[in-house]
């Protein structure tokens, strides 16, 4: 950790006169090379507060200590604060200038166009209007019967034929925003001149995605360790000069391909969709909304379209803040098979957030190929401006500093998993026959698929804090419990709320090791505090994908008096990490879910794990464990000391099961 940070030696970017007079001594002391300061320099523009590792590696290569990197480093941010503050003062000041320009040369031309009299148009104006009025109603007219030339069919038959799936995938799987998810900023109203500079901005940020993802583009450089790609920063900041707001913010970039089993346009329907959106990507995005369609696009197709967002992207631990976003995504044909799709931080509204971790997301998105197969080759890439404001657990240190949080290579690896899952095949055969006389419907297994997925989502969702809600921790022998309550929304439990409590702990086992002793239903007994049960048996399964580990199952817990009680499971896996999400399910609700009826209303709240690679290569794993339990006592809207402690002492039990059986 840096001194300024951890306050080592006394010193900070904005410090005291003490710090300064120290800092000159250690200078004067040693005089710094041309050649120490031009390789200083290179590493400052690429990182503005380099790790222990990168020190190190300097001081070994300069024959400076560590102490010196350190004061070196320092003054170097403290003098680009103080440069950059000129700078941002000058914009500011030629920005004002710009803005009254505007402001005169506006008040003129509508001074012009307005009758001083009824402030309405001039009569010249208004002939003018109404027979640009009348073009454009008989253009309007015409639509229709020119797209029904064009596509060969009604443009009624179209719209129908558009329902329910695409390609002939099963993206209903999918629910959609058919009335799309708004939300305004309060007191926020869009003007016209607001929509204008949000098209500019979209446009900008298209022209630096197309940049970026040419061939040999010289943007890009491998990592020796891993290959993964990164923005070349001396390349990029030539081209494209970005002004850091402090020096304690860095930049996060990735580049990442590969091979998605849906065509272009099923999967630019997807994102285009908020819900459609936030379902494919339940690990990551926590939270996704349409604010504003600025443009709709082309007549029966995204082309062009251009919409404000918001958005909360996360990892399933609370020791990583949640990052927010308000961005505008502008989705372009580029060719008849490639598709581009691009994101950017839209910054007057970004500027409202008062949260632990500032992010700004500079031009980001995909080139979308369509291939041969039916298949799509997509390529993404992730840039970030960040600064935690709190800092973040040792645990994931490394995995969010490195990009691999929230970068491409994860964001197309559950994209992946996820496509194979909703476009497995379902066949109409009973693979239940030890259900207790449920008989799925030909559709049962759809259904059963839908209400895993909203499991899932449940279970991603329960880490996610809302409206500030703070959690409340409990230290343990070596871990910590999170503990929190959330509100239960569904019909007719309106004032009972569930328990969540979460743990993120490390184990000296492979991640594969982990994850396939806690979806083994033979295993399960040695772990499983709240089912109670001293056997599991597997009585159905829906497998997805080409991993046998990406599944969705419904399990009998036997206990004592041979009574039973329903657990649907989903377990899935991917190079990012890999999940267990389970819930007990009562068997009238598995009934009407498997005979196609409305499951809606069934209550989940799922338990389970996140299982994820230890990112600093001890060879060991890091499992986050979720614990929910309904409270039907919960009125208050706290938790009582009573509620804290089972679930407390629930989380201990399950630690300590896991590593006894482990070991």
């Amino acid at each position: 950790m840096d001194a300024d940070k951890d306050g080592v030696g006394g010193f900070g970017d904005g410090g005291s006169g003490n710090s300064l007079q120290s800092s000159s001594r250690i200078n004067h002391y040693h005089k710094y090379s041309t050649q120490q300061i031009q390789r200083l320099e290179r590493v400052f523009n690429q990182y503005t507060h380099p790790h222990d590792d990168v020190k190190m590696q300097l001081s070994r290569e300069l024959g400076l200590s560590h102490r010196q990197i350190q004061f070196w480093f320092q003054n170097k941010r403290t003098q680009f604060k103080a440069h950059q503050a000129k700078v941002e003062m000058t914009a500011l000041r030629v920005q004002n200038d710009r803005i009254q320009r505007e402001n005169n040369a506006m008040k003129e031309a509508l001074e012009r166009k307005v009758c001083p009299s009824c402030r309405g148009p001039t009569s010249i104006d208004k002939q003018i209007l109404l027979i640009e009025n009348s073009h454009s109603k008989e253009k309007l007219n015409n639509v229709p019967s020119k797209i029904a030339n064009y596509i060969g069919r009604p443009l009624s038959q179209l719209q129908l034929g558009n329902q329910g799936t695409a390609d002939g995938l099963s993206i209903d799987l999918l629910s959609g925003d058919s009335q799309a998810n708004r939300m305004r900023p309060f007191g926020f109203i869009f003007t016209d001149f607001d929509r204008s500079m949000m098209v500019e901005i979209a446009n900008n940020a298209l022209v630096e995605l197309t940049k970026l993802f040419e061939i040999n583009s010289p943007f890009w450089m491998k990592l020796p360790h891993d290959g993964r790609q990164i923005l070349n920063r001396e390349a990029y900041s030539r081209i494209f000069p970005r002004a850091i707001k402090s020096p304690d913010v860095w930049l996060e970039s990735s580049k990442y391909s590969s091979i998605i089993p849906m065509s272009s346009l099923t999967l630019v329907e997807i994102f285009m969709d908020a819900n459609k959106w936030m379902e494919v990507f339940p690990t990551i995005v926590s939270k996704s909304e349409i604010i504003e369609k600025i443009s709709t696009g082309l007549t029966c197709s995204q082309n062009g379209s251009l919409q404000l967002m918001y958005e909360e992207i996360q990892v399933i631990s609370p020791l990583v803040p949640t990052r927010k976003f308000y961005y505008l995504r502008f989705c372009q044909q580029v060719q008849q098979n490639l598709w581009a799709i691009v994101d950017v931080t839209y910054d007057i509204l970004q500027q409202q957030f008062d949260s632990q971790c500032w992010a700004r997301r500079l031009p980001s998105g995909c080139y979308i190929e369509d291939m041969l197969n039916g298949h799509s080759k997509v390529t993404w890439m992730e840039h970030m401006q960040i600064e935690d404001k709190r800092p973040i657990h040792n645990f994931y240190m490394e995995y969010v500093h490195s990009g691999l949080a929230f970068g491409a290579e994860r964001r197309l690896a559950t994209l992946q998993r996820m496509c194979e899952r909703f476009t497995c095949k379902m066949d109409s055969s009973n693979l239940f026959p030890n259900l207790g006389g449920v008989n799925p419907s030909p559709n049962g297994k759809r259904h059963l698929m839908k209400l895993s997925q909203r499991m899932v989502s449940c279970f991603c969702s329960s880490i996610r804090a809302v409206d500030g809600q703070q959690w409340m921790i409990s230290k343990m022998n070596d871990f910590e419990v999170y503990t929190n309550l959330k509100k239960f929304t569904n019909h007719g439990h309106p004032h009972c709320g569930v328990l969540v409590a979460t743990s993120t702990i490390w184990l000296p086992f492979s991640p594969k090791k982990i994850f396939d002793f806690l979806r083994n239903e033979n295993t399960r007994p040695q772990w499983d505090v709240i089912s109670g049960s001293n056997s599991i048996q597997e009585v159905g399964r829906i497998a997805y994908g080409d991993h046998q580990g990406n599944c969705i199952s419904i399990l009998k817990a036997f206990n004592t008096s041979h009574d039973y009680k329903l657990i649907l499971q989903e377990s899935s896996i991917d190079s990012s990490g890999s999940l267990v999400v389970y819930c007990p399910v009562d068997l009238p609700s598995m009934s009407i879910d498997m005979s196609g009826e409305d499951f809606s209303f069934t209550p989940l709240h799922p338990s389970g794990f996140v299982i994820s690679p230890d990112w600093k290569m001890t060879g060991g794993a890091l499992v986050t464990i979720v614990l929910q339990i309904f409270d039907r006592n919960a009125t208050s809207g706290k938790i009582s000391q009573e509620s804290g402690d089972i679930l407390n002492k629930l989380m201990g039990i399950t630690i300590n099961k896991i590593r006894a059986a482990l070991n």
